[in-house]
């Protein structure tokens, strides 16, 4: 199922397309704008958390500050949440990287001081890129081993595939369609309605489950 596939049955569940019909291009930018509205809600309200990943990224020594995010200096998607963190030897052995708060990163009285590897790490959060910190600035090679939440979708185009796990296929299209309806004018009505709110919040509460237990589990939806 392509980003297109999606958005052309959100338009035929509000009859703005019938079966068989290709909407017009017009409306598949339409579409895909709201999609990366939708999507981008719902990620800033981690409830679309399926799975937290591991991203090990190389660390430079004497380099003490690192942007984060497609063509940062770590060149992945900006991590919606950090669970963990960690610094990996050049022999493999990995030791835990404490996350600061502002107010504990605050009071660090020389955050130039250098040291063999890292030891606290700040992470400001900023939008596009985050920006990374560590203390002590690390004096050789290391890595950085993260595990992040998984965002649900990142920059889409009509032709993506939509590769996500098979139950959020229908909350999607079903909760984009009603998304979409007050630009078309269009009552979504009682059972579209309907299946949007259950599938999302059955897709929300089986997430909020696999991460019971985690540091930061997304809550229940609403």
């Amino acid at each position: 199922m392509t980003v297109q596939d999606v958005i052309t049955g959100a338009l035929r569940l509000l009859g703005v397309y019938g079966a068989g019909d290709t909407p017009e291009d017009e409306d598949l930018t339409d579409g895909l704008f709201a999609l990366h509205e939708m999507l981008n809600d719902w990620n800033a309200q981690h409830l679309t958390v399926y799975t937290i990943v591991e991203r090990v990224l190389a660390v430079t020594a004497g380099t003490g500050t690192y942007t984060i995010g497609h063509a940062g200096g770590f060149d992945v998607a900006r991590p919606v949440k950090i669970e963990s963190a960690g610094i990996i030897q050049a022999n493999n052995v990995r030791s835990d990287l404490k996350i600061d708060t502002s107010a504990e990163w605050a009071t660090i009285p020389e955050k130039t001081a250098t040291g063999k590897l890292p030891l606290r790490m700040y992470s400001d959060h900023d939008y596009p890129l985050s920006t990374i910190k560590f203390w002590p600035i690390p004096s050789q090679n290391c890595s950085l081993d993260l595990y992040v939440w998984e965002e649900l979708a990142d920059d889409l185009a009509l032709g993506n595939a939509l590769d996500l796990p098979p139950s959020y296929g229908r909350a999607i299209r079903y909760n984009l369609a009603v998304a979409l309806a007050p630009e078309y004018g269009r009552d979504p009505g009682p059972i579209v309605m309907g299946i949007a709110q259950q599938s999302k919040q059955e897709l929300f509460a089986l997430n909020a489950s696999n991460f019971a237990g985690t540091q930061d589990a997304p809550p229940q939806a609403a």
